[in-house]
């Protein structure tokens, strides 16, 4: 499923920003590679984001395309995902949000969370992270 235009537009203004503030070299690759994370709700994995950018880049390598997927995450514009399936997948709402696992079909669906955890004395709201993920089983 691919999200509206407007938050597409919303998170690749975003995703400029910041990478101009990492310090990070704008390269059509790394810019295809978040477009492709960004464009979809599915939390594609490594291969399915490679596959997405070769249409517009035929010459993309997997390498490449996973270099970019792992600086992205570094650099917070993207979640990487772990489910039980041993698929790493990845995931541009980095919005306060849960994950829905169907361990049956794989899918993977973002949930509204309320609030945030509770943080920790001495340390900055900025350097946590955290997930939550609820596994089911239903359906095809």
């Amino acid at each position: 499923m691919t999200i509206s235009k407007k938050c597409l537009s919303e998170r690749i203004i975003a995703f400029e920003s910041a990478v101009r503030a990492g310090q990070l070299k704008m390269t059509d690759q790394r810019r295809a590679v978040y477009r492709a994370v960004a464009a979809v709700e599915t939390h594609p994995t490594a291969e399915a984001v490679w596959r997405a950018v070769r249409r517009r880049q035929p010459d993309v390598s997997f390498a490449t395309v996973y270099r970019n997927l792992g600086q992205l995450r570094d650099l917070g514009l993207i979640l990487e995902l772990r489910p039980k399936d041993g698929q790493v997948r990845f995931d541009a709402n980095c919005g306060t949000h849960g994950h829905l696992v169907n361990l049956k079909t794989g899918a993977i669906r973002d949930v509204p969370l309320i609030g945030r955890p509770p943080r920790p004395r001495g340390i900055r709201t900025a350097d946590i992270r955290h997930t939550v993920v609820i596994f089911y089983v239903a359906g095809e």
